[in-house]
């Protein structure tokens, strides 16, 4: 089966937070992923939106990426400096 994907822009509102997180598990939904209670409201955690636009820089752009057995969530703000994903440090 093909890798399923969508794109949708948010503007860097923090209202804009909680539309795009039900918007991302409808669409998994629509893709006909067997979603329970728990895993939907997983994805919602996963989809680390809130960061971006309370954090970042300019419109949001969020990109789902499915298929069987895999949910890649994207979500990159208008920043040229990327993060490194690092959340903390140990030396």
């Amino acid at each position: 089966m093909p890798t399923l994907a969508h794109r949708f822009v948010l503007a860097d509102e923090e209202r804009e937070v909680s539309f795009a997180r039900r918007k991302v598990v409808v669409k998994v939904c629509a893709w006909g992923a067997p979603l329970t209670d728990d895993s939907a409201d997983s994805i919602r955690l996963v989809a680390s939106i809130s960061s971006a636009v309370v954090h970042g820089e300019g419109p949001v752009t969020v990109t789902l990426y499915h298929r069987p057995g895999r949910l890649v969530i994207d979500v990159l703000d208008a920043n040229p400096r990327a993060s490194t994903g690092e959340l903390c440090s140990s030396r």
